[in-house]
């Protein structure tokens, strides 16, 4: 990812970093912070994809600002 220069491949590195993230995130000890994992059907040229979040509220890291809000919580890891 970091050396990447294209903004327009960044979204693909960052669908194998979140997934590792959220396997690793889900087998350590309960953390300080609330954690959920979110879902958008539409990112990952409409394979869908997941993050993981620290609020409930949805700011997808794939959409620009007009798609900002777009998914959903599928999990809570953590409140």
């Amino acid at each position: 990812m970091a050396e990447n220069n294209s903004i327009e491949n960044q979204p693909e590195h960052f669908v194998g970093l979140s997934e590792n993230i959220i396997k690793v995130s889900t087998s350590l000890k309960k953390p300080d912070i609330p954690l959920c994992i979110q879902y958008c059907p539409m990112a990952n040229k409409d394979n869908g994809v997941h993050w993981l979040s620290s609020i409930k509220e949805i700011r997808s890291p794939y959409h620009c600002e007009a798609m900002l809000t777009c998914g959903g919580i599928k999990k809570v890891i953590y409140e």
